[in-house]
């Protein structure tokens, strides 16, 4: 399974925030992968956006510059990334849980790696409930991308869901055309979500943790028409429990294949105040939205500490799997409440 070593730390600039959501994705046309995070700080929702800078290589070549802030009128959350109007650059989506006004801020690039806030470039949505998370995925066989909206405190439960109508050279425009509601109760605020392909159809999927109770991930397949079947393992018929230790809570959740070979993994961040618990607790997937266990019926975990020293990386709160300095394996990153962000560099031998 993956081995990972080597820790990059980015403090986040400013004094009260914390790091909560992350996207890697390339933003400005460079070709080079770049980081963008969340924070929320006295009510204000703030993105800071941190350039990938010369020179590319692998490990220690990872440099960064200094974060460029986009300011939101309200507190963000989740976040997610694609070329939502087909202009070839990639645009950023944000959702606020804000008690005020729960909204989903679309945010169009302009071309160099910056994100104007301007009627022009931005779109703003109203959402039920209050959102926990937002993800960028194909529902259909559409050629555009589209969002999927977690709304936990949303009675019932749900999931927005988002098509995308943008056209070519105008800020991203969505509707909401559908509220996914056959997701079994209760599903302990499931406010984290992940898009990507846990099985052979080539379709995107969703992935869920559970940040209460047992801390549970599910998997959602999806059925091509806009609809979602709940996969479970049907011989202990119940969900993927991954704490390494009571009361300790999940947090971010990614899809993404850490081991080689085309079946994809899940990763999940967990965390428990004054006990030590930084980690990322990846599960091994099966190819058809199940995920490895032991002789036992147990879930197989390997767990990745996000702190190397007291200080830093600290209840790492997101996760994504990229592969980060281009040299063909997947990493992880994780935003950290210690105001940072972790790179886990992947030093598996792969097949």
């Amino acid at each position: 399974m993956t081995s990972l070593s080597r820790t990059r730390h980015f403090p986040a600039e400013c004094d009260f925030c914390q790091a909560e959501e992350l996207i890697v994705a390339r933003l400005n046309g460079d070709n080079f992968l770049d980081i963008a995070v969340t924070t929320t700080t006295s009510g204000q929702g703030r993105i800071y956006v941190y350039m990938r800078s010369p020179p590319i290589g692998t490990g220690e070549d990872l440099v960064f510059a200094p974060p460029v802030t986009i300011a939101l009128p309200r507190a963000v959350r989740g976040l997610a990334v694609a070329d939502f109007d087909g202009d070839g650059y990639n645009d950023l989506a944000a959702a606020s849980d804000d008690p005020n006004g729960p909204e989903l801020y679309a945010l169009r690039n302009d071309q160099t790696g910056n994100f104007p806030t301007t009627s022009q470039f931005m779109s703003t949505w109203t959402l039920p409930g209050y959102p926990g998370d937002v993800v960028s995925l194909k529902f259909d066989t559409g050629t555009k991308p589209d969002l999927a909206v977690a709304n936990p405190l949303h009675v019932p439960d749900s999931i927005s869901v988002l098509r995308n109508i943008s056209t070519p050279e105008s800020r991203p425009e969505f509707e909401i055309r559908t509220f996914l509601r056959n997701v079994p109760q209760p599903l302990w605020e499931f406010n984290r979500l992940a898009a990507g392909k846990l099985s052979s159809d080539n379709l995107d999927d969703l992935a869920f943790n559970e940040v209460a109770h047992r801390g549970g991930v599910n998997s959602f397949l999806n059925d091509g028409a806009g609809g979602l079947l709940h996969r479970r393992d049907e011989q202990r018929n119940d969900r993927y429990y991954v704490l390494a230790i009571g009361e300790s809570s999940l947090g971010g959740i990614d899809i993404g294949n850490l081991n080689g070979g085309t079946r994809r993994d899940v990763a999940v961040t967990e965390s428990k105040s004054g006990e030590g618990i930084d980690l990322v607790d990846v599960l091994v997937g099966n190819g058809d939205g199940t995920f490895q266990r032991d002789a036992s019926g147990n879930p197989i975990v390997y767990r990745f500490s996000t702190s190397p020293a007291p200080g830093f990386g600290q209840g790492p709160d997101d996760v994504i799997i990229v592969d980060l300095n281009d040299d063909g394996v997947p990493d992880l990153v994780t935003s950290n409440r210690t105001k940072d962000v972790t790179v886990l560099i992947n030093s598996t031998p792969q097949p």
